[in-house]
C-alpha cells in the first residue's frame, strides 16, 4: 500500500516528473505486473488497490472495455439424467463429458449483452448510477472474492 502511495506521490510532486512516463496518467492494472503480482495476495493488500481503481474511476466502463469486439461461443447440449440443475435457468452441470449438439457464435459479446439488457433478460448496473455505500460494498466484495479464489496468484 505504501509503495503505491510513494510512487503516486513521486509522479505528483517530483519536480522532474515530466521526464518519466506516469503510470497513473491512464488506467493501469498494477496487479498484473510481474514485479508487483506477489504483493497482492492478502485481502488487506487487494482492498486498497480496488478502492484506488474505483475512486479514480479507472473501471467505470469495464464491461465495455473487456467485452467489446470479443467473440465467444455458446455450446448447446441436451440435458442428461446424470446432470444437476443449477440456480440459473437452463443450466446444468456434470463431471462427465457431454456431446455438443450445436454452437452459437457470438461475434461481439458486449453488443450481445446490450441486446439482452434491451429485451429485459439481463440487468446491467452501471457504476455512475449507483450510490456510494453500494460502491463501497462492491469494492469490498470483489476484494474478498479475488483473495478467496486466489485470482492474482
Amino acid at each position: 500500500d505504501y509503495y503505491i502511495q510513494d510512487i503516486f506521490r513521486f509522479f505528483k510532486l517530483f519536480r522532474r516528473k515530466s521526464e518519466f512516463k506516469n503510470p497513473f496518467s491512464s488506467p493501469v492494472n498494477l496487479t498484473i505486473l510481474k514485479s508487483l503480482k506477489s504483493s497482492f495476495v492478502e485481502i488487506e493488500d487487494i482492498l486498497p488497490i480496488a478502492e484506488f481503481y474505483f475512486k479514480h474511476k479507472y473501471y467505470p466502463e469495464a464491461l465495455e472495455e473487456i467485452y467489446r469486439g470479443r467473440s465467444a461461443s455458446l455450446y448447446i447440449c441436451t440435458a442428461g439424467e446424470d446432470m444437476s440443475r443449477t440456480a440459473i435457468p437452463n443450466e446444468y452441470v456434470t463431471d462427465r463429458p457431454v456431446p455438443v449438439e450445436g454452437e452459437q457464435v457470438i461475434p461481439d459479446v458486449y453488443a450481445a449483452l446490450l441486446e439482452q439488457e434491451e429485451i429485459g433478460a439481463l440487468q446491467i448496473i452501471r457504476w455512475p448510477e449507483i450510490g456510494e455505500k453500494r460502491r463501497e460494498k462492491i469494492v469490498e466484495t470483489e476484494a474478498v472474492v479475488i483473495a478467496e479464489q486466489k485470482l492474482l496468484t
